[in-house]
């Protein structure tokens, strides 16, 4: 077992004989068929990404009572410092136009103040 999930446990996870269908079809192989396959690549792809040595430490955390490593959007930000840390691994991923990303992953929480700084620039307009 590595230390977190990678794209390839995703993949192998999601072929577990689960029943999906799709128009009233059954779907044999979710990470084949045309409708997920290129979905499923997309959030192996990000398994791979936080899984790098050089992105595990901003992009995963290990919570209490485990001992393997979960992405970050999992930790519940208990004060300013963890909810920077969180909000930070999605900079590398953000694209151009989407200042708004950053907060839509965290989610709100209404118990710790947002004074972080503007993401806007003259490159967002």
């Amino acid at each position: 077992m590595t230390t977190c999930k990678t794209g390839a446990e995703h993949i192998k996870s999601l072929k577990d004989g689960r029943t999906v269908y799709i128009d009233g079809q059954l779907v044999a192989d979710v990470t084949e068929h045309p409708a997920f396959r290129n979905s499923v690549k997309s959030a192996a792809m990000l398994y791979d990404f936080q899984a790098k040595p050089e992105n595990i430490e901003l992009m995963t955390f290990i919570p209490d009572g485990s001992n393997r490593r979960v992405n970050r959007s999992w930790q519940m930000p208990r004060n300013y410092a963890t909810m920077a840390l969180r909000r930070a691994p999605a900079f590398p991923l953000k694209p151009k136009n989407a200042s708004g990303v950053p907060s839509t992953l965290i989610g709100p929480n209404p118990h710790i103040p947002c004074d972080f700084p503007s993401t806007s620039s003259p490159r967002h307009k």
